[in-house]
């Protein structure tokens, strides 16, 4: 490490705010986690392998998840490898999706996600038919792009036994 013969070390992309947190953590073993820097401070916990602030603000997102936050929430965890805060997220999106379809951050989400969520056996909208709404709103959003994952969002072998979408999407 070259950081080792110099007397200053740039941790670039830390906020001084928290990276003084953490200072005071390693001295007090007392941190103050807010909304407003929880994200930032697991971050940094994870960059600087603080593992007992991370799940400290782990432990605080999965207080404060809900519909309206669950599907960023599920990217930040997956992101951060923070796999409680990742099932409960996933829980929420999973069991609320008539819901969060519904939420503008939806639209934004990649067509991986998309597809991993209406993969879930749980979800349950392929039962009552219910998921093509959800697909058309997010491929309207961006139809130049997004045409192209029409067959992979309507696979088959998601549909339930009588949907009516499943005789036009299976092969002759």
């Amino acid at each position: 490490m070259k950081e080792r013969s110099k007397n200053q070390v740039k941790l670039s992309g830390l906020s001084p705010t928290i990276l003084e947190s953490l200072v005071i953590y390693a001295y007090t073993s007392e941190i103050q986690i807010t909304k407003r820097n929880v994200q930032s401070l697991l971050q940094a916990a994870d960059l600087l392998q603080f593992a007992p602030v991370k799940k400290a603000c782990e432990r605080f997102l999965i207080r404060h998840l809900d519909v309206d936050n669950c599907l960023g929430m599920h990217s930040f965890a997956e992101h951060h490898v923070c796999s409680e805060l990742e099932k409960e997220s996933r829980r929420i999106l999973l069991s609320r999706f008539d819901e969060v379809w519904a939420q503008e951050e939806f639209l934004e989400i990649s067509s991986k996600k998309l597809q991993f969520i209406l993969s879930r056996k749980n979800l349950g909208l392929w039962k009552e038919g219910a998921a093509v709404e959800p697909i058309v709103k997010w491929i309207a959003y961006d139809v130049e792009k997004r045409i192209e994952c029409i067959y992979d969002l309507l696979r088959p072998s998601w549909l339930e036994g009588s949907s009516p979408l499943k005789k036009f999407l299976e092969p002759p």
